[in-house]
């Protein structure tokens, strides 16, 4: 124990580990970690629930030029992916219509930017804001991935006619770096 190790507060020791042990499932709003040659700051979390004890995390980054999301499971390994929000009407101009009239896309094939995405699956779930105790949200969800599995459209519907969309790709936890915990 250092001379001044009395005086530190207990309570941040204990919410907080040293930043070389902060790993992506550590992160909570206002932290800062490195991307893509940029620093993000995490301006919100979300956790999302799956049904059968299986949890995710999501956290929405914020570059100030640029606003990405970074998605967390951990489940035998840890997966990871970074998506950014896509206008519906880019991916299809009848798939809010679709979604709406028959609860589903009501397509196997998305071509997105020259790629075609194939359907993969889809999920109910239930999302909390992590930072606020409002209400969770419940939702439906679709994935569509690329052949290599590597690349993904997600489409997602939150209620009667709120229906996002946002394409992403798998990533590798060495690709962040210096996450930096927020000061009290």
């Amino acid at each position: 124990m250092g001379l001044f190790d009395f005086f530190r507060d207990k309570k941040e020791s204990e919410d907080h580990k040293p930043s070389d042990q902060l790993t992506v499932s550590d992160l909570k709003k206002g932290y800062i970690i490195d991307y893509f040659m940029k620093s993000w700051e995490v301006k919100a979390c979300y956790e999302y629930d799956w049904g059968n004890n299986f949890f995710s995390k999501e956290f929405k980054l914020d570059a100030g030029d640029e606003v990405i999301y970074l998605s967390v499971e951990e489940d035998d390994e840890i997966t990871l992916a970074v998506s950014r929000g896509v206008p519906l009407m880019s991916i299809d101009k009848n798939l809010k219509y679709n979604i709406i009239d028959r609860d589903e896309p009501g397509i196997r094939e998305i071509v997105y930017k020259g790629k075609v995405f194939y359907y993969n699956e889809s999920s109910q779930g239930i999302q909390r804001d992590l930072d606020y105790y409002n209400e969770p949200h419940k939702f439906v969800a679709w994935e569509y991935t690329d052949e290599e599995e590597k690349e993904f459209i997600y489409i997602s519907r939150w209620g009667e006619e709120e229906i996002e969309a946002a394409h992403g790709e798998y990533v590798e936890n060495y690709e962040f770096s210096n996450i930096l915990p927020v000061k009290h």
